[in-house]
């Protein structure tokens, strides 16, 4: 099962959703069918009703060109959220009112009124359902794929507690050692940071993990500008004397803070300046969902530019930080009225 949501998952965008096109049009004849089924409670097959047998097999020309205008495949099915619920009962409470209407001004006898409630009901029931049960699958049957930067102790320990974890799934680790390069640890084997990109790339990795917590400021710069380039997440161990306390934790991963790795104290930026280049004008950002990006795009909106351009070659992060925007600018409106 996991083979084929990971099949799924490397599908392009369009065949994607030509899948849910798809699965919609069966969806809505066969709703139908059901329809009637629970109405006469018996299998009917309007044979030899020629009108009817047309109304329900062209249904889906009807159902669909509804459901891209609410923009039912234009939602990312991992982060589908129940906003998308309320546009699921908007299209399928449009679609039946419309197939009702029809039915009505066909005078088609053998079709009792309350069929009509039936598929309005089922509908709307179906193609929900279907889109929370895909991401149920999706969150619980694939876990972050995570790379261990540092094989020594606190790396170690950090593989040991990312076993029992259901978010993370260690791979590898990655360390500079000669020693230990080419080594098994834990079950995972050590590779040096030249391999970073095969094995991001062959094992789909989400996230890398930095196991070295007496790395210094310029060491962390090095690591990441390394990963930079990489549409992977970037966390740290705390440090020294907070591991002496107790044991590694997943829960202790942080996610790196740049300010940390400047070496020297922050320029505080000159908001006049930035108010001249941006308010009121169209901003581009590229690498938009990436940590500076997506902070970049997250400043830039308190400027109240005219229009705000994302570039982002990873589609789930692009979604995450376009859907995060859109908050905060309602979130801005709201407290502004």
């Amino acid at each position: 099962m996991l083979g084929m949501i990971k099949i799924l998952l490397n599908l392009s965008r369009i065949k994607k959703q030509v899948l849910m096109l798809a699965f919609d049009v069966i969806s809505v004849i066969s709703i139908l069918f059901c329809s009637f089924w629970i109405r006469l409670g018996y299998f009917f097959y309007p044979s030899g009703n020629d009108e009817l047998m047309m109304l329900i097999y062209a249904s889906p020309l009807l159902a669909l060109p509804i459901f891209v205008g609410f923009g039912l495949y234009r939602e990312v099915i991992r982060y589908v959220s129940f906003k998308a619920l309320w546009r699921i009962l908007q299209a399928a409470s449009l679609y039946g009112a419309i197939w009702g209407l029809i039915i009505f001004m066909s005078n088609t006898e053998s079709v009792p009124r309350s069929v009509i409630i039936i598929n309005w009901a089922l509908v709307i029931l179906v193609i929900s359902s279907s889109r929370f049960f895909a991401r149920w699958i999706l969150l619980e049957q694939l876990t972050n794929n995570v790379l261990i930067y540092g094989a020594g102790s606190a790396g170690r320990q950090l593989s040991t507690a990312l076993t029992q974890s259901k978010e993370h799934n260690p791979v590898a680790f990655i360390d500079d050692s000669i020693e230990i390069n080419s080594r098994s640890i834990n079950g995972l084997m050590v590779h040096y940071p030249n391999e970073l990109q095969s094995l991001i790339k062959n094992n789909d990795i989400k996230e890398v993990l930095i196991a070295i917590p007496s790395l210094t400021r310029a060491r962390s710069r090095e690591i990441v500008d390394l990963l930079e380039s990489y549409q992977v997440v970037v966390r740290s161990l705390p440090g020294v004397s907070e591991l002496a306390q107790g044991k590694v934790r997943v829960n202790d991963l942080l996610e790196i803070d740049l300010n940390d790795l400047l070496g020297r104290d922050s320029v505080v930026p000159n908001k006049e300046l930035f108010k001249i280049n941006i308010s009121n004008k169209v901003v581009m950002i590229t690498g938009a969902g990436g940590s500076i990006g997506s902070e970049l795009c997250r400043q830039i909106l308190i400027l109240k530019p005219k229009k705000i351009v994302l570039y982002e070659m990873s589609e789930s992060s692009l979604y995450q930080i376009d859907q995060e925007l859109k908050e905060l600018k309602e979130l801005k409106e709201l407290k502004n009225n």
